[in-house]
């Protein structure tokens, strides 16, 4: 109730001197968390003039994908000044996926996209918002890599920037095998890159170089792990330059329904043909697969007896990935090839 730690992300902790007479911390997350404080706009807003008159009185602009993505995941991610770190998971904090459409969507998001919004604001792209959702947040991920209060000290690593189940799995899952996406060796544990793998399917799409630079990039960064955290940084710093360099290339593409259908079975590929089946991979594989549904309806891609039947196999995919205790790798292939063919 009084941490700073805490308070950061699950209150609008601003100074006291920012605080007006009806301030209450316990309120939690309102309006100006997000949308910043309201003194400069709230009069133009209430109005309901033209929304670019908000954003110019200063109303941070939340429609726009990559400042969306950024102000979420300031706290759904970390940056410098608040981050969930190892230590506070270990006194109860949950893990932290996140992926930006599908989030927005289960706030529920306060906005309905009317003719109306539409015209005001331009028609939102779901996986517009996943794909820079995904950019932005492997950007980060790399910034807090390179974080020099991040860095080892002796044997103590901060786990929070490794993927959980590298320790966190039933000793009745076979660990031994070497995994194919990051050429580790059995029983080593891997920094998280769920997102980079999802970034690598939107960038396969918009610009195939830089999805191999990703990767290559990121084979590397996994491989410095057992060198020293100096090759570490250098190698984060050169992912965190490749996902930089394509958000401006994923914000000026119109995702497409041959978009969405490609993008749809290079995540179902990802995992079928691949051979890790890794918890984290699978909750942004079933997250990914929920913004190309989202694409589909809210651009009128596809007709209802077809959103029938994608809906019906999502609703086995998150059941699937709904326990990381009793996740089944051969129970969510079986989902993951019937919502292959409801696409």
């Amino acid at each position: 109730q009084r941490a700073n730690l805490c308070l950061d992300c699950h209150t609008d902790n601003v100074s006291d001197d920012r605080r007006g007479p009806q301030f209450n911390v316990a309120d939690g997350i309102g309006c100006e968390a997000c949308h910043g404080g309201a003194l400069p706009w709230l009069g133009t807003h209430v109005q309901g003039v033209d929304h670019k008159l908000n954003v110019a009185a200063g109303m941070y602009p939340m429609d726009q994908p990559v400042a969306r993505a950024e102000r979420c995941l300031a706290c759904h991610v970390g940056n410098d000044s608040k981050f969930v770190a190892h230590r506070m998971m270990g006194a109860g904090h949950p893990p932290m996926p996140f992926e930006l459409d599908t989030y927005v969507a289960i706030e529920p998001a306060h906005f309905t996209v009317t003719p109306s919004y539409v015209q005001r604001k331009g028609r939102p792209n779901d996986l517009q918002f996943w794909a820079i959702g995904q950019a932005v947040d492997v950007r980060q991920r790399m910034d807090l890599i390179v974080d020099q209060k991040h860095a080892p000290k002796g044997i103590d690593y901060e786990l929070s920037l490794f993927d959980c189940q590298s320790c966190h799995h039933s000793m009745a899952e076979l660990q031994w095998r070497a995994r194919a996406s990051t050429g580790l060796p059995p029983g080593r544990i891997k920094l998280y890159d769920a997102t980079t793998v999802m970034l690598q399917v939107a960038a396969a799409r918009v610009a195939p170089d830089a999805a191999k630079a990703l990767h290559d990039h990121m084979l590397a960064l996994h491989a410095a792990t057992a060198d020293n955290w100096d090759a570490v940084k250098r190698e984060a710093g050169a992912v965190r330059d490749a996902a930089n360099k394509l958000i401006p290339q994923l914000a000026g593409h119109e995702f497409s329904k041959d978009d969405a259908r490609a993008i749809g079975n290079a995540v179902i590929a990802t995992a079928l043909e691949g051979s890790d089946f890794d918890y984290s991979g699978a909750q942004q594989q079933v997250m990914a697969l929920e913004s190309v549904v989202a694409a589909m309806r809210g651009l009128g891609f596809v007709d209802d007896s077809q959103l029938a039947r994608l809906d019906a196999a999502m609703k086995a995919l998150y059941a699937a990935v709904a326990n990381d205790q009793t996740y089944s790798p051969d129970t969510y292939a079986d989902a993951l090839k019937a919502f292959k063919a409801a696409l």
